[in-house]
């Protein structure tokens, strides 16, 4: 098997960068015990812009219409964030990564599957994915052991990225260990990503030929009883006591919303009061370095960020170009769906695209527009269905 001896200017690079990028929770769970280097992750942020800068300067930097959204409305930002003077190094740098992200990773993503084959982007994920997943899977021991058994890391929730994993292991054939860490998500108290990794799991079964084949109905069987056994024993020893309060949510209770939601329904109802200061923020935004204010028992934060992607981008750049974005993700979702369920660089670009709804990947993580972009260019380049 060959090994990832790119170079940085290479777009294969990504790969090296994503198995690094595999030990950033880590840092989440020094910085928990008592060793405050969590910043340190951003340096695997740069790595990604700086690769896909070096790319699009060597190779034709070209924009799609995705990446032209973030460009004209990100004048558009930044013009308002200007006439506002709301700009400032602090509150903005953020999003103007989250400009940049999609622009460059996409095209790095183009240039990535136009000059290199299907079969070698598989090599590329095998040896990839043989150290990314037990990395992964020691790194959510580590959680359990100083979470549960010498309670240094008080928060209970650890955020890794196994849904690339989930997604890696299902379509390579690995159920069972698929499932195993299907249960290591479960028990980590992640909401979101518990959700994305089922992501995979469901386009498969719709993508299976004779589905009611007894073969395939067993199969099934056995898979749906492995989950809910899951699902009861952790429910059993109490590990799933963060999603009691999804459970009990009451849409009518604010303080029950906002528990059920971990504060995300705060931020969404922040941002309308804010964008219904004046109309025209409605469809342009509030522009680059706004900020909304959180007000707590014993505490004011200003933010400029919001967990929920659809709230974040409607806040910076308008529901405009919110209505149009989505409308593009749902056509490439739904599109897909018919085409191309089966296929790897689909369910990249799906966990992704649900993920967006519960969390603020899309703006502040530059791979996860490496993987919309995988399966963007892959429709362009490629007719056949890869799995």
């Amino acid at each position: 098997m060959r090994k990832l001896n790119f170079s940085i200017s290479h777009p294969g690079f990504f790969w090296t960068i994503f198995l690094i990028d595999s030990i950033t929770p880590l840092l989440l769970i020094l910085s928990n015990i008592g060793y405050n280097i969590l910043f340190l992750s951003q340096i695997v942020s740069i790595l990604y812009l700086f690769n896909a800068f070096i790319v699009s300067v060597k190779n034709k930097l070209l924009i799609n219409k995705i990446s032209f959204l973030f460009v004209l409305f990100g004048f558009i930002s930044i013009f308002i964030g200007v006439f506002y003077n709301n700009i400032t190094f602090d509150n903005s740098r953020g999003s103007i990564f989250g400009i940049l992200n999609p622009l460059l990773m996409m095209n790095t993503a183009r240039v990535y599957l136009k000059n290199t084959s299907l079969e070698l982007v598989d090599v590329h994920m095998q040896r990839v994915f043989k150290y990314y997943i037990p990395i992964t899977i020691v790194l959510y021991f580590l959680y359990y052991y100083y979470h549960y058994v010498v309670q240094r890391y008080v928060y209970y929730g650890f955020q890794t990225n196994w849904q690339y994993a989930s997604v890696y292991l299902l379509y390579s054939g690995k159920i069972i260990l698929g499932l195993f860490g299907f249960f290591l998500v479960l028990i980590s108290g992640k909401r979101a990503t518990l959700i994305t990794t089922l992501i995979p799991y469901i386009t498969k079964i719709f993508s299976i030929k004779k589905i009611f084949k007894l073969k395939n109905i067993l199969i099934f069987f056995f898979i749906l009883i492995i989950i809910v056994s899951l699902f009861s024993y952790a429910y059993k020893e109490g590990y799933l006591r963060r999603f009691e309060s999804t459970f009990e949510m009451n849409l009518s209770d604010s303080k029950s919303l906002s528990a059920g939601t971990s504060g995300r329904s705060d931020e969404v109802l922040l941002i309308i009061e804010e964008l219904n200061e004046y109309k025209p923020f409605i469809f342009l935004g509030k522009g680059l370095g706004a900020t909304y204010k959180v007000v707590g028992e014993d505490y004011t934060l200003e933010k400029n960020f919001s967990h929920i992607a659809p709230a974040h981008f409607s806040f910076q750049f308008g529901i405009i170009f919110t209505i149009l974005l989505y409308y593009f993700f749902f056509q490439l979702t739904f599109k897909g769906f018919i085409n191309h369920r089966d296929n790897i660089f689909y369910n990249f670009f799906l966990v992704v695209f649900i993920g967006s709804f519960f969390g603020g990947n899309l703006m502040v993580d530059p791979k996860t527009w490496f993987f919309i972009g995988l399966y963007f260019y892959y429709r362009k380049y490629y007719k056949k269905i890869y799995s």
